[in-house]
């Protein structure tokens, strides 16, 4: 009976260790001692684009050829180290690489002898590019949150304005820009213009045509 419930626990954490696997974000492949693929889960998939049917029991098809000297020197670090963090690419069917950030453990048995390698792939351009947008973002912000207390403090209206075309630059990725005095019917319009037009290049962010002062 004790050999039943130990023998039903094991079934239980390989069930749920599977279930783990199948179900993580990141994209995760192991492959044993002779560099073939013993684990391609889902997540995988979607993002090097072959199946599990066609990789396993294959050599992994997402090493580029000028990385594969890099990809052996990593193996034989783990051997000694257990676990290795680094960045690199990989190629999905497509042709396309990918940069990513990959964690490498030792598969090892209960003796403690490496028989694999287990890799879980993180992308990092895309985080990269969404971090550098919310930074220049948040720049922009800090600018325009300078001159309204510029403007507050009535400072030279002249210096707001330059102030005011500094961010709108790099707000919408004209090459310059400034103000202009329109005169018309009496009042008086400060208008923005750019040495290009910005809405090519940014239809979301476009600022208004003109604005009164």
């Amino acid at each position: 009976m004790t050999q039943q419930r130990a023998a039903a626990g094991r079934d239980r954490v390989d069930a749920t260790a599977r279930a783990v696997v199948e179900s993580a974000a990141d994209a995760i492949v192991a492959f044993g001692t002779d560099r073939t693929v013993l684990l391609w889960n889902p997540a995988a998939e979607r993002m090097f684009g072959w199946s599990a049917a066609e990789v396993l029991g294959t050599e992994p098809p997402i090493i580029p050829e000028e990385l594969a000297a890099e990809h052996n020197a990593v193996l034989e670090r783990i051997r000694a180290s257990g676990q290795i963090s680094f960045a690199t690419r990989r190629a999905r069917k497509d042709g396309a690489l990918l940069d990513l950030r990959i964690d490498i453990s030792a598969l090892r048995d209960p003796a403690g002898e490496v028989i694999g390698w287990v890799n879980v792939c993180h992308r990092t351009g895309a985080d990269q590019a969404a971090r550098n947008h919310v930074a220049q973002r948040a720049r922009v912000v800090r600018k325009l949150g300078d001159v309204v207390a510029d403007m507050t403090a009535q400072r030279d209206l002249e210096a707001v304005l330059d102030r005011i075309a500094a961010s709108l630059c790099e707000l919408t990725g004209a090459d310059a820009g400034g103000f202009v005095l329109i005169e018309e019917g009496g009042c008086a319009w400060s208008a923005w213009k750019a040495s290009r037009p910005p809405c090519a290049a940014a239809p979301p962010t476009c600022p208004p045509a003109w604005s009164a002062s």
